[in-house]
Formats: C-alpha cells, sequence, structure tokens
C-alpha cells in the first residue's frame, strides 16, 4: 500500500511540474510559418531592424534589451542607445549582417528579426547559426495588414500582453475604418497611382511593382491601383518613353530624410520652410518631359511622403495618408497627423508635429 501511495504521490507531483512548465511557455507561430516556443515570456531580447526598435518600444519591452541593430539612432524615440551593445553595421547593407560572436557573448532570450522578402535566401544561414540555443522569431511590423497581429505575438513573447493589445487595437481600428469604405469601391472608382521611389541618380526614375508587397497592400487599402500593375518585379527602373504613355491620375513620391534633412522628419523645425522647399521639389518634378503631361501633374494631384511612413510600423500613418489623398470626400474626417500624434503617444516620444518637419505633405496643416 506504501509502495502505492509513493507511486501515486509521484505522479501526481511530475503532473504539476509538467503543468506548471506549459503554464509558463509561449507559443507563437512566426511570419514565416515557424513555431516559437520559450519556455517563458523573454527577459532578455536583441533585435535588428529599426521595425522592431519601434515595436519594442511601444509594447514596452525596451528595458528588456541586451544588443540592438546598429542603426536605430533616434535618442527621442529609443533611450539609452549607448548603453545597448550594438549587433549590425551602423549602415544598412540590405542583408542579414549580424555579429553572431557578441549575440552569443550577449546571449539573449530571443532574437527577434523583421521579415523581409529579400532576406529569406539568408534565413536559413540565421537559423543555423543562433538556434536552438538563441530562438529566433521572424515578424512583419511594417505591413499595415499584419502588423496588429505581429504586436501581439511580440506581446506574448515579451510578457507585455495588456499595453501590445492596447496598440492592436489602434491599429486595427484605424485599418478596419479605411477598408470599410475603399473595400467597396469599382476598380474604375479607384485611381492610378504611381510611385516614385528612391533612385541612385536624380535622373533615374525607380517605382515599385507588385512584387512589392507591402506598397500593394498599402495601396490596395488606401483604395488605389498600381499605375505599374504589369510589372512583378519589387523594385525596378522605369523606362521614360514607356512610362509616358502610362496613364496616371495620382504620383506619390518616395522623400528620404537624410536627403531633405530641413524639409521632412522630426529634426527639421522650420515648417514653413519646409512646405517652401517641398513646394519646389513638386515644382522641379511637374516640369520634368516625362510627367508634365499626364493627369496628376495637371489636376495637382502630386503628394509627399517621407520614407518612415512606408518602411516603419507608422505605415498605418502612411495609409491614412494615401487613403485621404486618392479618396478626399470619402475621408473627410481623416487626420493622419492626429494618428501620428498618437503613435508618438504609444512610442513615448515627446515631438509635437506643430514643430516638426513634413511627413505628408499636403497635408492637414498644409
Amino acid at each position: 500500500m506504501k509502495q502505492l501511495w509513493r507511486v501515486t504521490l509521484w505522479c501526481i507531483l511530475i503532473a504539476c511540474i509538467c503543468l506548471c512548465s506549459a503554464e509558463g511557455s509561449v507559443t507563437v507561430t512566426d511570419d514565416l510559418g515557424r513555431e516559437v516556443t520559450l519556455e517563458k515570456p523573454a527577459e532578455k531580447i536583441a533585435f535588428e531592424h529599426y521595425a522592431p526598435a519601434e515595436a519594442i518600444k511601444i509594447v514596452g519591452a525596451w528595458d528588456k534589451l541586451v544588443a540592438r541593430d546598429g542603426y536605430t539612432t533616434d535618442p527621442e524615440f529609443f533611450p539609452d542607445l549607448d548603453k545597448i551593445p550594438a549587433i549590425s553595421p551602423v549602415k544598412p547593407t540590405g542583408k542579414l549582417d549580424l555579429d553572431y560572436e557578441k549575440i552569443y557573448e550577449l546571449k539573449p532570450d530571443l532574437m527577434i528579426i523583421q521579415k523581409q522578402d529579400w532576406n529569406n535566401y539568408q534565413y536559413n544561414d540565421l537559423f543555423k547559426k543562433l538556434e536552438p540555443e538563441i530562438p529566433v522569431v521572424i515578424l512583419d511590423f511594417i505591413d499595415p495588414l499584419t502588423q496588429a497581429e505581429s504586436i501581439e505575438k511580440l506581446g506574448k513573447l515579451t510578457g507585455t500582453e495588456t499595453s501590445a493589445q492596447a496598440y492592436a487595437s489602434f491599429v486595427r481600428g484605424i485599418t478596419s475604418d479605411i477598408n470599410a469604405k475603399t473595400s467597396i469601391l469599382s476598380d474604375e472608382e479607384k485611381p492610378d497611382v504611381f510611385f516614385k521611389g528612391p533612385a541612385y541618380k536624380p535622373e533615374q526614375i525607380f517605382t515599385y511593382g507588385n512584387g512589392m508587397k507591402l506598397w500593394a497592400n498599402m495601396l490596395n487599402l488606401a483604395g488605389g491601383r498600381n499605375a505599374v500593375d504589369n510589372q512583378s518585379a519589387a523594385w525596378f527602373e522605369v523606362d521614360s518613353e514607356w512610362l509616358i504613355k502610362k496613364p496616371i491620375d495620382i504620383m506619390v513620391v518616395h522623400n528620404r530624410e537624410a536627403m531633405y534633412p530641413d524639409v521632412f522628419g522630426y529634426n527639421a523645425k522650420d515648417q514653413d520652410a519646409a512646405k517652401e522647399k517641398a513646394n519646389s521639389l513638386i515644382t522641379n518634378l511637374t516640369s520634368n518631359p516625362v510627367f508634365s503631361g499626364n493627369d496628376a501633374v495637371k489636376n495637382q494631384k502630386i503628394y509627399l511622403i517621407a520614407d518612415p511612413l512606408t518602411g516603419t510600423p507608422r505605415s498605418i500613418i502612411g495609409v491614412a495618408y494615401l487613403a485621404k489623398w486618392f479618396h478626399p470626400d470619402l475621408f473627410n474626417d481623416l487626420n493622419p497627423e492626429e494618428i501620428h500624434q498618437k503613435y508618438l503617444d504609444f512610442i513615448g516620444a515627446n515631438y509635437d508635429l506643430k514643430n516638426t518637419g513634413l511627413f505628408g505633405y499636403p497635408g492637414e496643416s498644409s
């Protein structure tokens, strides 16, 4: 009888240990479809790319960082950067260029990577070098269609579900309100939009084709059609003669803050001067023979957008600008600058958009 009781007690004890272990563990399916399981929410995290940096700050897990990418620089967004070791170069290389020796030295519980389709060929090597010792999760914090879910997964992995859920609800509120109006539009009601992307030289014209999933999703959500939708490439140089023949109702021009620091971004302080220079950029564009004959120029529907609104979680602000530009009557009450200011509240950045440079121009305060 005593032996039976001992066996019974051992079974109960083992069951309790297993139950506690299961309750403490967390599992998510990342954006590559991989199951990522941690024994408990991560206490030490590392990341690569500035999009996870913003996501980590938003969910309130910044104090868990032991390593960061090398090109996260804004001290207003990200405090104590000088105290957090960098594990990638200061200048982006366009690939997963990680200091694996440093990562193993710092021993994070979780490595967070921004999903980028052009990095797919590097992921297997990343997993081989880090896992299983250091779990890796691939999430997309940029695409407005996946951002809320990715934030929730990050909150689960870092034990910050409450703040993650609050932000996810904010994102879903924006995207669902926009989608409710644009999803019922016919193709004829959607403008043909040409996105002038970044180029190596001023005379070059680059754009995004359907292979750029982010732009395709942002464009579709905002109720527009890609003027070059028959192109499957992600990013490519456009032939001028070919482009002249394309119908273009609206042009959206991508602008790097680094190229126009006194026009775009939080560090530009004189909005009147910024708007004057932005108008000059538009004038220079309209004088280009490649564009001068299209409807976007004739109807003065050329808009400037700063790069953070298409390459960070701030893409939800970018979508709001796009929807407002494409369908001003449908979105008369939509205020992208109010959404932007609320975003800054979530991330804890003390910027007043009345005293910064431009992000979407023309905008509400133009």
